[in-house]
């Protein structure tokens, strides 16, 4: 048998993946509205929503170790729907 190892993915690589998986043309688009995550210093300029998105990628990006795969699998056990709004959120 032939064992592959791959290089780790970097922080921007996985954000990309994830940005990537998000459909952008439905009418309410996922949110990540009312996350909480740690604020970063370099991250004064950005809105509460792009913060969060960051946050949360970064977090995905440690917890998986730069595996692509580890990374959707919890991004997609992130994704919930708001039952009021029916919108799909991140927590």
């Amino acid at each position: 048998d032939l064992v592959c190892f791959l290089p780790r993915w970097n922080e921007k690589q996985i954000g990309q993946l994830l940005d990537s998986r998000i459909n952008k043309q439905l009418e309410k688009p996922l949110s990540f509205e009312g996350l909480i995550v740690p604020k970063q210093w370099d991250q004064d300029e950005m809105s509460e929503e792009d913060r969060a998105k960051q946050g949360f990628y970064r977090i995905l990006w440690h917890y998986s170790d730069g595996n692509p795969t580890v990374a959707l699998r919890f991004f997609r056990l992130s994704i919930n729907r708001n039952k009021e709004t029916e919108q799909a959120v991140v927590r």
